[in-house]
């Protein structure tokens, strides 16, 4: 009989337990659930900044093919450059010079 009056109580205390583990299992659940949505928001993220990157690369990549992408290549582009630059650049700076001085002579006659 006490054999008998034993197995009942355990029985019936699993039964008390099982919606216990299904509450913890269900939290478990909600738990997983927020973790992956963080996840792929931060997967996101990151997808973005290496398509940015790539877009920046190909960018770069254009440059380099109109500058030059060697230290070599810089050097001759900005000799060439700059003894074409240097007679346009003063001519520019003697009409801004001229052009300001005609604006000071209007300013006083004022």
């Amino acid at each position: 009989v006490v054999e008998i009056l034993v197995k009942a109580l355990v029985l019936r205390g699993d039964m008390d337990i099982l919606p216990a583990r299904r509450t913890v299992a269900l939290g478990e659940a909600l738990r997983l659930t927020k973790e992956k949505e963080d996840l792929e928001m931060k997967l996101e993220e990151v997808q973005s900044r290496l398509s940015k990157g790539k877009d920046d690369r190909k960018a770069l990549r254009e440059v380099a093919k109109i500058a030059g992408d060697s230290m070599n290549a810089h050097l001759v582009l900005l000799e060439k450059v700059g003894k074409e630059d240097t007679a346009t650049l003063k001519e520019r700076g003697r009409r801004i010079a001229a052009d300001v001085s005609v604006r000071v002579a209007q300013e006083q006659q004022v």
